[in-house]
């Protein structure tokens, strides 16, 4: 019986080509079934591994970080075991550690001839083995790892952006400004990853970046640095924000626009007033929402004028610029409201009463 229903399967080209693919289907899934219990199993030992590194490194590694003259004994013991687990305790030991412990663990790390290893392989041809270099120089921060991430930033991409954050720890200021002359803003994304490394500088950091932010080629980069500043050391960053606000270039005047509007520096209101006529509508937008931020009365004809602009935006925020201006914006909304011959302005002020008028009854 088994034997006829081979040989008719044999015979058939149609049941030949369904008991092929059943077979090669099942060795697909033992394959992938044999892979997994494979990598499940690998990862357990290396846990297993990491766990009893750990165990045999925690006693020698603690007293070498009290006593330098431990180091020699420690990268002695530390060499008999994988060096990638060892390598993997350093890093993860190195993130808790600060001052004078952090520098013994560093010379550890050098010690094991792991420094040279990641500048090796901040060089390499392979991505992932950049990536994992840039990763590891930034925790390990040694004068050779600075000259490497300042390689490393010239890549366009997340391994730039690493390296850029790498550097902004480091907290250099002639590296900081070197590393954004090499750095362009390609998205959203890039331009709020340098805002994050620049808002962690410090003080002085952000007032040697500021002073060269006209050196900085990209335009993105110096609305960046404006808009940052602006927020890190608001009364230092006027005179540059004002200076930004009559450049030729867009960015640079929203930056100042922006900037402006976050120190709260009402002797910027002239020159704001002088560009609410800007040429481009998204400098304009910048400039009514800065004018609401300062809330001077002096400001409401000005906003009232830009409900006429053709774009949306600059007529939503000068709109809701003067209803932040007392009572003297909100009566100017509801007498553009009432008497207004456009309808896209009546709109904008209706709008910005109705938010008034919803704020007041939450806030009850």
């Amino acid at each position: 019986m088994l034997r006829e229903i081979w040989e008719h399967i044999v015979n058939d080209p149609l049941y030949l080509a369904i008991l092929l693919a059943a077979v090669v289907q099942f060795g697909v899934l033992l394959s992938l079934t044999l892979a997994v219990l494979i990598t499940a199993g690998a990862r357990q030992w290396m846990r297993l591994a990491e766990v009893k590194t750990r165990a045999v490194l925690t006693g020698p590694i603690m007293a070498a970080l009290e006593d330098p003259n431990h180091i020699p004994a420690f990268v002695k013991r530390a060499r008999r075991l994988t060096s990638w687990h060892v390598r993997r305790f350093l890093l993860d030991l190195a993130q808790q550690l600060t001052d004078e412990r952090q520098q013994r663990l560093v010379m550890i790390y050098q010690a094991m001839g792991f420094v040279e290893i990641d500048l090796r392989h901040a060089r390499s041809s392979f991505r992932f083995e950049r990536v994992l270099a840039a990763k590891r120089l930034i925790t390990i921060r040694t004068p050779a790892s600075r000259v490497a991430l300042l390689d490393l930033v010239r890549e366009h991409g997340p391994i730039g952006l690493m390296a850029l954050e790498g550097i902004c720890a480091i907290g250099q200021p002639e590296d900081i400004i070197r590393a954004l002359k090499q750095v362009r803003v390609i998205s959203r994304v890039t331009r709020a990853h340098i805002v994050r490394c620049l808002e962690g500088t410090p003080v002085n950091v952000l007032l040697a970046v500021l002073a060269h932010v006209s050196d900085f080629s990209d335009p993105q980069i110096r609305r960046v640095v404006l808009e940052t500043c602006a927020k890190g050391i608001p009364q230092e960053s006027v005179g540059a924000l004002l200076i930004a606000l009559r450049s030729r270039e867009k960015e640079d005047r929203l930056g100042g626009a922006v900037g402006l509007a976050r120190t709260q520096a009402t002797q910027a209101l002239t020159e704001l007033w002088n560009h609410c006529t800007d040429p481009e509508w998204e400098v304009r937008a910048a400039v009514a929402n800065a004018l609401g931020v300062l809330g001077h009365p002096a400001s409401v004809p000005y906003l009232a004028r830009m409900l006429d602009d053709f774009s949306f935006w600059v007529r939503n925020n000068a709109a809701r610029a003067l209803a932040k201006l007392g009572d003297a914006g909100r009566e100017q909304l509801r007498d553009i409201l009432d008497t207004h011959v456009d309808k896209f302005a009546r709109d904008a002020a209706r709008d910005a009463l109705e938010s008034i008028s919803l704020a007041r009854m939450v806030g009850r």
